[in-house]
């Protein structure tokens, strides 16, 4: 199978729309042949099989971006000129192109970076067309508790986004609840929806030094195999105030060991307590090969999402967690695409609680978590051949 995909500057260790982009081509190229287009600000600091790389003579320019004429534009007519130029550079690789020599083309974005999906969108092609979405966009079309009110420059982009939409074949999403959120509003059609979940992680226990991950648990009173953990920012809404109540309730009652912790590592949006004997906070980023390490010794980890009914993100940390074969604990939104996914294959009222419930974020607690890599269905749902299954039976 042929594959083009289309994609802004790959730039594996700064961007999580990056590294979601540098697995997909990885996996890709493995087993079907690929092209790429992408900006000469990209990195190859990864192993991967593409057999022909295109890229655009964009270059980024302070000078250009800071011009009044260009703040002018932005401001008061909601143009951005170096969208524009950016968009004319990929046009210009692309027209030298054979589309209709492929059987996908795929363009990939981040947050709310589009322009290889508007590219794609206005080239003439008869090869089956596919624009991947990793958010809600724009802002306003988040769920409470993100949600925030429209304005002129977001109605803009509404409307310039489902002409691109409308344009593309397929839309892909890495989760079911955000592509048909996402269908509620633009009607681009159900039939449309095509699911590319987070793919799984390749853990690498070679590149782990035990002289520090041993430092960094002495240095914090952690023993291997006697602390849960969670791993990466807590945003203001993701609230982890109950789960350290009732892990503190759960060792006051000796249902817990005595020396058992609870680890946070990662930065933290909000007031919160500083560690203590129960609980300890490492409130920065560490090197991901240490992370790795300490998950690796860790007796459960963590995924927080936020209060609400609603949740249509699958994290990136679901497939992550199952990578590292360890117990892994929900707290968020049942109605979540986390829940969506791993009912399907086990019960869930053990494995995930809301964060504003009390009795059910002990009783997860409590109960330790629930390994997922050991369903081998649920496992294969974050590789790559289901997502091209599926776009076979589109």
């Amino acid at each position: 199978m042929r594959i083009l995909i289309i994609t802004s500057e790959i730039i594996k260790n700064k961007y999580s729309a990056s590294i979601r982009t540098v697995k997909i081509i990885q996996q890709l190229s493995k087993k079907h042949e690929v092209d790429v287009i992408t900006e000469p600000m990209s990195i190859w600091d990864f192993k991967h099989n593409i057999k022909n790389t295109y890229l655009t003579e964009y270059q980024f320019n302070n000078k250009y971006q800071n011009s009044l004429r260009k703040k002018i534009l932005s401001k008061f007519f909601y143009i951005n000129l170096n969208f524009r130029k950016r968009l004319r550079a990929f046009m210009k690789v692309i027209k030298k192109l054979d589309l209709n020599n492929y059987d996908y083309i795929i363009a990939f974005g981040g947050g709310d970076f589009f322009i290889p999906h508007e590219v794609l969108s206005i080239s003439k092609t008869k090869t089956k067309t596919i624009g991947y979405i990793h958010d809600p966009f724009p802002i306003d079309l988040y769920p409470e508790p993100y949600k925030v009110a429209p304005t002129k420059r977001s109605n803009v982009q509404k409307r310039k986004f489902k002409k691109t939409l409308d344009q593309l074949d397929i839309i892909s999403f890495p989760s079911l609840l955000l592509g048909k959120s996402m269908n509620n509003y633009y009607k681009f059609g159900e039939q449309k929806i095509n699911i590319l979940p987070h793919l799984l992680s390749k853990i690498d226990t070679s590149n782990y030094d035990e002289e520090k991950i041993n430092s960094f648990l002495s240095k914090n009173y952690l023993k291997k195999n006697n602390y849960y953990l969670h791993a990466g920012t807590l945003l203001k809404h993701r609230v982890v105030h109950e789960i350290i109540n009732q892990f503190k309730a759960l060792k006051k009652n000796n249902q817990l060991p005595s020396k058992f912790k609870l680890l946070f590592i990662g930065n933290v949006n909000y007031k919160i307590q500083e560690s203590d004997d129960d609980v300890v906070f490492i409130k920065n980023r560490l090197n991901l090969d240490l992370v790795n390490g300490i998950s690796f010794y860790a007796k459960a980890l963590l995924i927080v999402e936020h209060i609400s009914n609603f949740s249509p993100f699958l994290p990136g940390k679901v497939p992550e967690c199952i990578a590292h074969k360890k117990p892994v604990m929900h707290f968020g939104p049942t109605n979540s695409e986390t829940c969506r996914v791993v009912s399907q294959y086990i019960s869930t009222d053990l494995f995930s609680a809301k964060l504003d419930d009390p009795l059910s974020i002990k009783k997860v607690l409590k109960n330790g978590g629930i390994n997922l890599s050991n369903n081998q269905s649920l496992v294969n749902y974050f590789k790559i051949n289901g997502f091209i299954k599926d776009l076979e039976n589109i």
